[in-house]
C-alpha cells in the first residue's frame, strides 16, 4: 500500500525521504543512492531549528533529516509519536 507521503531533507544533503507503506522508508540521496529503512528501526530523534534528524539503531550518525516545512513532516512525526518514539526537543535560550 503506497502511502505517498514524501518528505524533503535539507537542501544541502538532497535526499527524500518517503514511506512506502507502513513500515518502510526509503531515502534517496543526489536522486541515485538509495538506503531502506523500517519505521520499526527509529530508536529516537532530534529536534533541531529546521526539522528533526531521525536515528536508526541507536547509530550516532542520523539515518535522515525531516523538514517540518514540508506537508507530510506532520504525519510523520505525529506517527513517530503514536510509536512512542523518544524526541528530544530544541532547547532555544533567550
Amino acid at each position: 500500500m503506497h502511502t505517498g507521503h514524501a518528505f524533503w531533507s535539507n537542501v544541502n544533503d538532497w535526499s527524500i525521504a518517503r514511506c512506502v507503506d507502513q513500515n518502510n522508508i526509503i531515502v534517496t540521496k543526489c536522486f541515485i543512492f538509495k538506503k531502506h529503512f523500517r519505521f520499526s528501526e527509529i530508536t529516537h530523534c532530534i529536534e533541531k531549528r529546521g526539522g528533526w534528524k531521525i536515528y536508526i539503531n541507536n547509530q550516532k550518525k542520523k539515518a535522515f533529516f525531516v523538514d517540518r516545512m514540508n506537508a507530510g513532516a506532520g504525519l510523520f512525526m505525529d506517527r513517530v509519536q503514536a510509536a512512542n518514539i523518544p524526541i528530544e526537543k530544541l532547547v532555544r535560550e533567550e
